[in-house]
C-alpha cells in the first residue's frame, strides 16, 4: 500500500514541475513581450545610448551603495545565528552572506541555492545541517515578509501606479495592499503574545522573541529600502521621478517578480518598473535597469562565485582557512 502511494506521488510531481515551468516561462515570456512593445518605437542606438549615457557619478555611488546594501545583507545570517543560538566570527558570517545572498538573487529559490551554499559553509565551521536549515528558513521568511509589509504600504501611498494603467478601481488596490501585510503583521503580534504555534512545533521549530523578529524585520527594511535607492541614484533626474514614486514602484515590481517564481525576477522586474513610467523617459528608464542588474545582481554573483571557487581550491589542499 505504501509503495503504490510513493508511485502516486512521484507521477504526480512530474506534471507539476512541467505545469510550473510552463507558467514560468509563459510569464517570462509575456514580460519580454511587454518590455519589447514598450520600447519598439525606440532604435537600438538609442536603447544603447541611454545605457552608456548614465554619468560615472551616477555608478559610483550606485557601486558604493551596492557594497554598503551587501554590507547590511550580512546582519540577516548574523541574527540567524543568534536564533539558533551559535556563533561564528563576523568576518566568516559577512563571507558567507556576501556568497550566499549573490547565489540566491541570482538563481532564485533562495531555500535551496542560498542554503546549499550556506551549508557547504556553516558546516565546516560546526553548525549542523538542522541548524542551517533553521536559519535558512528565519531569515528567508523575514526577507521576503518585510518585502510584502512594505509592498503593501506602496500599494496605499501611490496606488496610482496600479490604476492608472489597469483601469481597476482604487479600493482593490487597497484590499490588495492589505492581503500580502495581514501575514506578517499576525505573526508580529504572535511573537509578541509568545505562544508556539502546532505548526512550528511540529517543525521542531522555536518562535522568535517579539525583539528577535523586529530586528530581523528592521534589517530587512533598511535592506529594501537601500537596494531601491540603488535604482534611484540611476535614474535621470526628473521631476516624475522622485523617491518616493521609485520606491513604491520598485516593491509592487519585486512582490510581482517574486510571485513569479522566475530566478531574480529577470524581465518581470524590469517590465514592471518600465509599465510604471512609460509616460517618462523609457530609454533613460531601460538603461538605468540594465546598469542596476549588473551592479546588484551580475557583478556581486561574479565577485561570489570567484570567492567561493578560491575558498574550495584553499580547503582542498588543506591550507590555513581562508577565512579566521
Amino acid at each position: 500500500m505504501s509503495l503504490s502511494k510513493n508511485s502516486g506521488k512521484r507521477q504526480l510531481v512530474f506534471p507539476l514541475l512541467v505545469f510550473k515551468i510552463f507558467i514560468v516561462c509563459a510569464i517570462l515570456a509575456l514580460a519580454i513581450y511587454v518590455i519589447a512593445r514598450l520600447l519598439r518605437q525606440y532604435t537600438y542606438e538609442e536603447i544603447l545610448r541611454a545605457i552608456t549615457g548614465i554619468e560615472r557619478r551616477q555608478l559610483i555611488i550606485a557601486l558604493a551603495l551596492s557594497v554598503i546594501n551587501y554590507f547590511v545583507l550580512s546582519f540577516y545570517d548574523a541574527i540567524g545565528l543568534h536564533y539558533v543560538k551559535r556563533n561564528l566570527s563576523y568576518v566568516r558570517v559577512l563571507f558567507v552572506s556576501l556568497i550566499g545572498h549573490s547565489f540566491s538573487n541570482n538563481m532564485g529559490f533562495a531555500l535551496l541555492s542560498g542554503g546549499a551554499v550556506r551549508y557547504r559553509f556553516y558546516s565546516y565551521w560546526g553548525l549542523t545541517a538542522g541548524d542551517v536549515s533553521k536559519m535558512v528558513a528565519f531569515t528567508g521568511f523575514h526577507y521576503w515578509s518585510c518585502l510584502f509589509l512594505l509592498g503593501g504600504f506602496a500599494f496605499y501611498f501611490e496606488p496610482e501606479i496600479v490604476t492608472t494603467h489597469l483601469k481597476i478601481p482604487e479600493y482593490s488596490v487597497y484590499l490588495f495592499g492589505l492581503v500580502i501585510q495581514l501575514p506578517t503583521i499576525a505573526y508580529l503580534i504572535w511573537t509578541w503574545r509568545g505562544r508556539q504555534p502546532a505548526l512550528v512545533k511540529s517543525w521542531n521549530l522555536l518562535l522568535p522573541s517579539f525583539q528577535t523578529a523586529s530586528l530581523a524585520l528592521i534589517v530587512a527594511a533598511i535592506d529594501w529600502m537601500l537596494a531601491a535607492f540603488i535604482l534611484y541614484s540611476l535614474f535621470p533626474n526628473l521631476p516624475e521621478l522622485h523617491y518616493g514614486t521609485i520606491l513604491a514602484a520598485y516593491f509592487i515590481a519585486q512582490v510581482l517578480a517574486v510571485l513569479s517564481h522566475i530566478p531574480g525576477g529577470l524581465g518581470v522586474f524590469e517590465a514592471v518598473v518600465l509599465y510604471s513610467f512609460q509616460t517618462v523617459g523609457l530609454t533613460e528608464i531601460f538603461g538605468a535597469l540594465i546598469i542596476y542588474r549588473l551592479i546588484y545582481y551580475i557583478l556581486p554573483f561574479l565577485v561570489s562565485a570567484a570567492l567561493f571557487v578560491l575558498f574550495e581550491l584553499t580547503r582542498r589542499k588543506k591550507r590555513p582557512k581562508l577565512i579566521p
